[in-house]
């Protein structure tokens, strides 16, 4: 969990190796990546009510993962979106415009092991 509460035994900023530097904290890690997902979610949202609930998840899939989702995959975010907004009592209309909703899936696809990206591809 992240915490803002000092360690008082750990070593003062000059004893810290600049590489330790260089690497971010869990937390801030966190930070940056929910700043990030919100504003996806924001250029998504942006760019139009026209285009289809699909359509849209496929897109930032894409963008994502460099690489178009296969059909199971569409199946499955769509899933996770349904969800979402049911659980949020979203109507139909809110999903194309609510924040959250895109700002979750968003840090889902962040969150996504994607086994071609790895180079674990299965056979």
């Amino acid at each position: 969990m992240c915490s803002t509460r000092r360690n008082h035994s750990a070593p003062s900023v000059g004893a810290i190796p600049p590489t330790s530097l260089r690497n971010p904290s869990p937390c801030s890690t966190i930070r940056s990546s929910s700043k990030l997902a919100r504003h996806w979610a924001r250029i998504t949202i942006a760019g139009g009510k026209d285009d289809l609930i699909e359509d849209r998840a496929s897109r930032m899939f894409t963008r994502a993962l460099a690489r178009p989702p296969t059909a199971d995959e569409i199946r499955l975010s769509l899933l996770y979106l349904d969800t979402l907004s049911a659980s949020r009592a979203l109507t139909p209309e809110a999903r194309y415009t609510d924040e959250q909703l895109w700002q979750d899936y968003a840090q889902s696809l962040f969150n996504l092991k994607d086994s071609s990206m790895s180079g674990n591809r299965p056979g």
